[in-house]
């Protein structure tokens, strides 16, 4: 008999998973096109007024960038709630039916992922009778 072949290093699709992915890459992306546009308008600005003050000028370009990617930590961690949350609550609740909690079905809040994998979770319980009434 022939050992069971292990999967490829090299994985055949890196978008398995496109309502999620795309949506980070996209920000991604876009946080660093407005990075690299930024530094060049920097660059320009510094190179075509060599007369005003350039610690004030640096100081501005330094909040500016630091406001850009606050903004964007602020989306992403949003955006990662919606995503980790219902990965979170499924855990929770395996956990505490594993203890042999009786549960209801777990609720999500509108924009949240996985909504297919709760549904699924939430059907097996209902049709296993583990639903508390």
């Amino acid at each position: 008999m022939a050992p069971p072949q292990r999967p490829s290093a090299f994985r055949r699709k890196l978008i398995i998973y496109p309502a999620i992915q795309i949506p980070l890459i996209a920000w991604t992306a876009g946080l660093a096109l407005v990075g690299a546009l930024f530094t060049a308008s920097f660059i320009v600005y510094t190179q075509n007024h060599p007369d005003q003050n350039e610690a004030m000028t640096k100081m501005i370009f330094m909040l500016v960038g630091l406001l850009i990617f606050s903004s964007y930590a602020i989306l992403l961690s949003y955006y990662t709630n919606r995503l980790f949350g219902p990965i979170y609550r499924l855990q929770t609740t395996m956990r505490k039916m594993t203890a042999g909690e009786n549960l209801g079905p777990i609720r999500l809040r509108d924009g949240d992922h996985f909504a297919e994998v709760i549904d699924d979770y939430n059907k097996m319980i209902e049709a296993k009778g583990l639903v508390q009434k």
